[in-house]
């Protein structure tokens, strides 16, 4: 994960997530523009509604 955080950053992605099926929840990471790092912005788990950082009304 260590290597897709710094070539996400290095191509500009704004927002990513963590998938674990098994787990059933997304771990929601969004950039912010002052550090260029990734923080972890929220959790969802089963039936949770995941609500996009960079489209929230999609």
């Amino acid at each position: 994960m260590k290597i897709k955080y710094q070539l996400y950053g290095e191509a500009g992605v704004k927002e990513h997530w963590v998938v674990y099926p098994y787990e059933k929840s997304v771990l929601q990471f969004v950039l912010d523009v002052k550090t260029d790092k990734f923080y972890l912005k929220a959790t969802f788990a089963k039936d949770e509604m995941l609500v996009l950082h960079i489209f929230p009304d999609l």
